[in-house]
């Protein structure tokens, strides 16, 4: 297991950053590399995305599920499911507080389990690729917020 953890300074306010990070329809087409999202509900979203680590390609089935705290100050995103004969399970916790009026921090914390054949590659070259996408996830997350915060489309890109 490899654990990555990160902060972003968001200029929205809190509470529409928690909405944000707790709705299947806004997380879900924030993974990297999405190549499609079906949202199941408003916690829950299935993804295909594509992966390549080394001289190995292909996709990943996810499942996810969005857990708010019900306090509008954190939630967890749990991420599982499976491709290339291999597995993946992400656990996070997001942490928000308010630093000013109208700025919100955003703390992550993702634990990142791989298993199977791409477990085999090596640690560094899993570790390497496993942060970067773990990373693209919370990137693409504060760039839709920006977008939003300024009227921008409802869309994202992978």
């Amino acid at each position: 297991m490899h654990t990555y953890t990160g902060t972003l300074a968001l200029e929205a306010p809190l509470e529409r950053v928690y909405r944000f990070i707790t709705a299947a329809a806004d997380v879900g087409p924030c993974m990297p590399d999405v190549a499609s999202v079906d949202v199941k509900d408003d916690t829950h979203f299935q993804a295909r995305v594509r992966v390549g680590v080394g001289p190995v390609r292909g996709s990943f089935d996810l499942s996810a599920a969005i857990v708010p705290d019900g306090e509008g100050k954190s939630a967890a995103l749990e991420v599982r499911g499976g491709g290339m004969g291999s597995g993946v399970d992400i656990a996070s916790e997001l942490q928000l507080a308010e630093v000013a009026p109208g700025s919100t921090e955003l703390r992550w914390e993702a634990r990142v389990t791989i298993s199977g054949p791409l477990a085999a590659l090596g640690a560094r070259l899993i570790d390497g690729q496993a942060k970067r996408i773990t990373a693209q996830l919370f990137d693409n997350i504060e760039a839709r917020i920006r977008q939003l915060s300024e009227g921008g489309p409802r869309e994202v890109e992978g």
